[in-house]
């Protein structure tokens, strides 16, 4: 296949803890925002086919726990000052079982030093805990936040570049969204390229979110993150199709710069001088 035409691509970095999804994407729910990353207890749980993860006994109890502690924080029972936060969280999050609250480090609502799990448990569990003990993640975040999202033209070529892990239908809506947008601007094919300059987990649509197995539980940006990612692709779209001298100027957000000391606390190396 010989490509002819044009090369050009746009990049932005987006906080995709905190996007306003359009309606377009989300089946026409209006208000709809991706929220600050949390991990549920699917995803902790594994799958036969990458390896199990915790007992389904251990599984049951989180489930059990991440309720009981979400109907009292829905119930202003929470922390003072966190009944909002948490009305948010919660309303993104959707049907998640949220066992590790990413952001505030907290698993089922304690930090992870205090995780009352014992070690043998699980190898993570165990990994957490003496990281958080060692203070190795007191800066640090937990997962990425601030992502990029890179749109590459090749003539009538164009490659969606995506930091996470998407599932065949996710993929295909993110395609068909560039896709319409760029047809115009003369496009006729455009690929879909994950675990590309970042990566911060799954990401399903919002019907695969509600069963809330493994994927949908490493979803970790809540019931809305596709859509936050067609957003964003959309915006890159439009911005590739907007001659280059027109275009707006990048706002110049990018993720922090890694903690070397906590790395070092992480990787139980010899700390730099």
């Amino acid at each position: 296949m010989v490509i002819t035409g044009e090369l050009d691509a746009v990049l932005t970095y987006r906080d995709l803890s905190d996007v306003a999804v359009q309606p377009r994407f989300v089946g026409g729910v209006q208000g709809a925002r991706t929220s600050d990353p949390c991990h549920g207890v699917a995803f902790f749980e594994g799958t036969p086919v990458d390896g199990r993860g915790a007992p389904r006994s251990i599984g049951w109890l989180a489930r059990a726990a991440s309720r009981l502690l979400r109907r009292r924080r829905l119930a202003g029972s929470g922390a003072p000052g966190t009944d909002r936060y948490y009305a948010r969280l919660h309303e993104s999050q959707g049907p998640k079982d949220i066992l590790l609250e990413d952001a505030r480090k907290l698993i089922l609502g304690r930090p992870l030093a205090r995780l009352p799990l014992p070690e043998r448990v699980d190898p993570t569990v165990a990994e957490m805990k003496r990281e958080a003990r060692a203070g190795a993640v007191k800066e640090s975040p937990l997962v990425p936040t601030i992502l990029p999202m890179q749109i590459v033209r090749l003539g009538a070529v164009a490659i969606v570049c995506c930091p996470g892990e998407f599932t065949t239908v996710a993929g295909r809506r993110v395609r068909e969204t560039v896709a319409d947008a760029l047809e115009p601007a003369g496009v006729t094919d455009v690929l879909v390229l994950t675990y590309c300059n970042d990566y911060m987990g799954y990401v399903t649509t919002a019907e695969e979110y509600q069963q809330q197995r493994y994927e949908g539980g490493h979803t970790i940006f809540g019931q809305w993150t596709l859509g936050a990612f067609q957003t964003v692709a959309a915006e890159l779209a439009e911005r590739l199709s907007t001659d280059r001298d027109h275009r707006p100027p990048d706002d110049g957000l990018r993720p922090p710069d890694p903690t070397w000391s906590e790395l070092d606390l992480r990787s139980n190396v010899a700390p730099r001088s």
